[in-house]
């Protein structure tokens, strides 16, 4: 998430939709009082000036964290969360924005990292690995996003057509009411970038990052047809009907 006083803007980051490749982009053009939270490509960013700062807002962050709080400011704040730690006034007159997309392509991202990028504990890929022996059409009793290290495509969408393990709408929403300005729809990224560009007055480039994971690209008939019911999640419909209302 950033929280821009120079510019007067404040980005609610979804889960893949990019938002790590626009924050890098962002970060060299921010002041030294704006909130940029950190994400995992910070550790091997050697251009300093870039980096994370200011969402250290409370003297107790570094307790707060260590005992399972993500603190005040973190890479995912919801919505609702930001605006209840900065001034009514910042909130109301800055602008607010998110980006949402195509859940059946988000589902496949999150399936590809989670499989292929995420390192989870060696206990939690055990009980994955002893779930995974059940047929497919029994549905995991524990059901986790790590559990595509040692499942099937298939099976995962399955469990994400019951449990919707990307989904973002309550990152910019409360009880269904969207509370930022815009939700940018990642296939209209350029529009979002052009929108950015004319505030910041600097063209903007965004790095491919979290792209390689994914290494297979065709897909079968019935993974296919298990994307397309993804859209049965009632969460996902909404993201879904959010991004083409103006189609």
């Amino acid at each position: 998430m950033i929280i821009s006083h120079k510019y007067k803007f404040i980005f609610v980051k979804s889960g893949k939709v990019a938002g790590s490749s626009l924050e890098m982009a962002l970060r060299p053009h921010l002041g030294d009082n704006d909130i940029i939270t950190p994400i995992a490509e910070d550790a091997e960013n050697e251009l300093t000036e870039t980096l994370s700062k200011n969402y250290k807002n409370s003297s107790y962050y570094e307790e707060v964290v260590s005992k399972g709080s993500r603190g005040i400011f973190y890479e995912h704040a919801l919505a609702y969360e930001i605006k209840g730690q900065i001034p009514s006034s910042v909130w109301d007159s800055y602008y607010k924005f998110s980006i949402e997309r195509d859940p059946r392509e988000k589902s496949l991202s999150v399936y590809y990292h989670n499989k292929n990028g995420i390192k989870w504990p060696a206990y939690r890929n055990l009980i994955n690995r002893f779930q995974n022996l059940l047929p497919t059409h029994i549905e995991l009793p524990y059901p986790h996003p790590s559990c595509a290290k040692s499942c099937s495509l298939e099976r995962w969408l399955n469990e994400d057509r019951i449990h919707g393990y990307g989904h973002n709408w309550n990152r910019y929403t409360v009880n269904d009411e969207i509370i930022v300005d815009k939700v940018y729809s990642y296939s209209s990224l350029n529009k979002l970038i052009s929108d950015l560009e004319s505030r910041v007055g600097s063209e903007l480039i965004l790095p491919k990052l979290k792209s390689q994971f994914r290494k297979k690209r065709e897909l079968t008939k019935r993974e296919l047809l298990l994307l397309d019911r993804l859209l049965e999640n009632k969460i996902y419909q909404k993201e879904y009907n959010l991004i083409n209302a103006d189609n």
